[in-house]
């Protein structure tokens, strides 16, 4: 049995798929599975998947007969994990080859970590080979974008995160089991990969490396449909549709308690507000496309 899982679900990454693959199978830190979750893709994302899966027999390659929605195939490969340690990797981020063994590390070494990540670098080209970008571990003013360590008590943790308003920590290694613990209670509705973390958060503290090992693409996938149209397109229930973070608000709140909730009441309204202001946009782009 492998010491990692590597959970990568997928959907029409054809342009990403060769850069993301490599730089996970060329980690220093070898002893993985890395478990792919082909969301009935259109594109070439299947053929690109198998030729790498026959090349590397630490790959489990899945294809899914209808798309499930991008919640539920993070779901299924996480599902599929008995490894001790689980990390989901997105199809348009890139990793330094020793992202895993630091992050291993880390976790071997204390007992109070659910979890590592590194420090997190944007980019926003595509390069023609993974390696001409991922060559600089050192800390730029970039600093912990979008990942911060959290220590303490639950609520100063949720009031860590919820200031960030990023949700690259999702990427983290984590313990499976704990992992696993974390998702039993959430629906694959808005916001979700931020309540992942901040339940995870509640079995120990979050550790983030002090360099670049991890690298997100600011024009991938995930920036490619407006939440309104994600909403329209996997049919969510109007009440979802026209209260984008309601939800996300009340679990929270539930979650939570009285005492971390009313601490965290401005950050927690916050979400519900943004949430708002962005099905006013989502409209106005929707209107302007229909026009």
């Amino acid at each position: 049995m492998p010491k990692v899982s590597i959970g990568l679900p997928i959907f029409n990454g054809e342009k990403y798929i060769r850069n993301a693959l490599s730089s996970l199978l060329s980690q220093t830190f070898s002893d993985f599975e890395l478990i792919i979750s082909d969301n009935a893709s259109t594109d070439s994302t299947r053929m690109i998947c198998e030729e790498f899966a026959n090349k590397d027999k630490r790959i489990r390659y899945f294809r899914q007969k209808n798309n499930i929605g991008i919640f539920y195939n993070y779901i299924f490969v996480l599902k599929q994990s008995s490894c001790d340690y689980f990390q989901w990797a997105a199809v348009d981020d890139l990793w330094h080859p020793e992202f895993l063994e630091k992050n291993i590390r880390v976790l071997e070494n204390d007992d109070t970590l659910i979890g590592s990540i590194s420090a997190v670098e944007l980019y926003d080209t595509i390069p023609s080979n993974w390696r001409l970008l991922v060559k600089n571990t050192s800390i730029s003013n970039l600093k912990f974008h979008s990942v911060k360590p959290m220590f303490g008590s639950y609520s100063k943790k949720i009031s860590t995160y919820l200031k960030l308003r990023q949700v690259a920590g999702i990427y983290g290694v984590y313990h499976t089991d704990k992992l696993r613990k974390s998702i039993s209670h959430i629906k694959g509705f808005y916001l979700w990969d931020f309540e992942v973390v901040l339940s995870i958060i509640k079995f120990g503290n979050l550790h983030v490396i002090d360099e670049i090992l991890m690298y997100k693409f600011t024009k991938g996938i995930t920036g490619a449909q407006t939440p309104l149209d994600y909403a329209l397109s996997v049919k969510s229930p109007t009440h979802v549709i026209l209260f984008p973070h309601l939800f996300f608000t009340i679990r929270c709140m539930k979650q939570f308690g009285m005492i971390a909730s009313l601490q965290n009441f401005h950050l927690i309204f916050r979400y519900f507000a943004q949430g708002q202001s962005q099905l006013f946009l989502d409209i106005i782009a929707l209107i302007k496309r229909k026009m």
